[in-house]
């Protein structure tokens, strides 16, 4: 009995040493606003500008030692004049989800680099009057940035809003999110127009190739974060 008592014992203090402590993760709740600086001469028709403004809406998780995950929602529009009777307009929706590192360095002061995979959905519209032609392509997105939060600390956010220290919210702080980087983006092919008319009518597959669009470029973000 004293021996399987042993034999039991020793690989429970190995699990005790080497497996960590119950501890909740960190979660971050995020929105903002992230803006692409576009270089593709063939998006000029498609903007009045060279900046394509995006919305962003992210969860994450820290899951060891300031690196955690991340799931993130953006969603843009790009518009523009073409002729004296034709717009168009470029939307793009795509859902990612990224990797982070965050650091502490001071109380109030998190860098942090994150890159983030997904897809995006471009659609394409050209109209004029009740004739509209329109495209959509899929295409994958890759963003690499390096970011500072700037944030309220912890124990004056708990004084402020009463927190108590055993609460679940204990470890509650705001903060600003910058972000500087860059993104590629896979080319949006846009071949395969379809035409509609008066009422919705949808003509033939239209024989107007739209080409394709590419839209890498420097990006930049400005959010506020929520950390619990």
């Amino acid at each position: 009995m004293e021996m399987r008592t042993r034999s039991l014992l020793v690989p429970a203090l190995l699990a005790a040493v080497l497996l960590p402590g119950p501890a909740r993760a960190d979660i971050t709740l995020t929105a903002g606003a992230v803006q692409v600086l576009l270089a593709e001469p063939e998006l000029d028709p498609l903007a009045e500008q060279d900046w394509l403004h995006a919305g962003r809406v992210s969860a994450g998780l820290d899951l060891f030692e300031g690196l955690g995950l991340d799931l993130a929602y953006e969603g843009g529009r790009l518009t523009a004049p073409l002729f004296e009777d034709w717009d168009s307009a470029l939307e793009l929706d795509g859902l990612l989800g990224g990797v982070h590192y965050r650091h502490e360095a001071l109380e109030w002061l998190w860098p942090y680099a994150r890159v983030d995979l997904g897809a995006f959905k471009g659609a394409l519209s050209i109209r004029t009057g009740d004739t509209r032609i329109t495209a959509e392509d899929w295409t994958f997105f890759c963003a690499a940035s390096l970011g500072l939060q700037l944030g309220l600390p912890k124990r004056l956010v708990r004084e402020w809003l009463s927190i108590d220290e055993d609460s679940f919210f204990a470890d509650l702080s705001i903060a600003l999110d910058l972000s500087v980087g860059w993104a590629m983006y896979g080319r949006l092919d846009f071949d395969h127009a379809r035409m509609s008319g008066p009422g919705g009518v949808r003509y033939e597959e239209s024989a107007v190739a739209l080409g394709d669009l590419g839209l890498d470029g420097f990006r930049s973000g400005i959010a506020l974060s929520v950390h619990f």
